[in-house]
């Protein structure tokens, strides 16, 4: 990828190591152990829920925070991975792994996420393309100042 006048840093930095390493290409590819790990995230979200409906707020609200948020956080990793498709052998393995993942998080985002975070890597830096870089709008909103 090129924007502008620079590579896309990943793809060029992607080069750089396996040239240097050429051994690195032997563990590129899909991890098949992906749909297990989410599997096994989600089924911990749902014990969890069960386990702490009877707990005081004190308690659940500490579970909540160290536990299901280390979930969480690691389903939205799982979708970023799997958004680069890197969970399945498959473009469909992909999305269903996805859409298991993104269950437990509520907001129905994995499958728009690609998408953008596609957008993300081909226009990297350019503002008003690349999904990461705030808009002015986006900016003054979180900060309350302008640019």
């Amino acid at each position: 990828y090129v924007i502008g006048s620079e590579e896309e840093p990943h793809a060029k930095r992607k080069l750089e190591i396996i040239k240097k390493h050429p051994e690195i290409s032997s563990l590129m590819g899909f991890e098949w152990r992906t749909k297990y790990i989410v599997l096994a995230t989600l089924s911990l979200q749902i014990f969890m829920a069960w386990l702490t409906l009877n707990w005081r707020w004190s308690y659940y609200i500490l579970v909540v925070y160290v536990v299901g948020a280390t979930a969480n956080h690691s389903l939205f990793l799982a979708v970023h991975e799997l958004s680069h498709n890197l969970g399945a052998a498959t473009l469909t393995g992909n999305r269903c792994i996805s859409l298991v993942a993104n269950l437990a998080i509520g907001l129905p985002y994995c499958i728009t996420f690609k998408p953008y975070h596609m957008d993300h890597h081909r226009n990297q830096g350019t503002d008003m393309v690349d999904t990461d870089i705030p808009s002015i709008w986006e900016g003054w909103f979180i900060t309350r100042s302008s640019y």
